[in-house]
């Protein structure tokens, strides 16, 4: 969700548990917490997207395989935007970009994780 001032959009992922989170549930949103950090710590002038991408999987390691969209994308007058922040950017991150960071974890049939 998001709102949108003076003619500039905002995006924001949240994840709520409904009763208590499990033990796996509660490792694997961990995880997804510290691949989003690892993204914006790699995300910096002169870094290629794709790299940040790349960066944020390496964290989730086995659990990359169910990491299904893209990391992120660019932000400003619309909510999505270029660039984009997935395994096929090529493009180099400039000063004063703004893009999102929010990897995900999705279980099949179980639950999702998204930061």
């Amino acid at each position: 969700f998001g709102v949108r001032f003076s003619g500039y959009c905002s995006d924001m992922t949240r994840t709520i548990f409904l009763g208590k989170p499990s033990e796996e549930e509660t490792e694997i949103y961990q995880k997804v917490v510290f691949a989003q950090k690892k993204g914006i710590i790699a995300a910096r002038a002169g870094v290629r997207a794709k790299d940040v991408d790349e960066t944020a999987r390496k964290e989730l390691g086995r659990l990359s395989k169910l990491f299904v969209h893209s990391l992120g994308h660019g932000l400003g007058t619309q909510v999505h935007e270029w660039p984009r922040v997935n395994t096929m950017s090529d493009t180099r991150l400039e000063k004063n970009m703004v893009i999102t960071i929010e990897p995900g974890v999705y279980k099949s049939g179980s639950f999702g994780i998204r930061i």
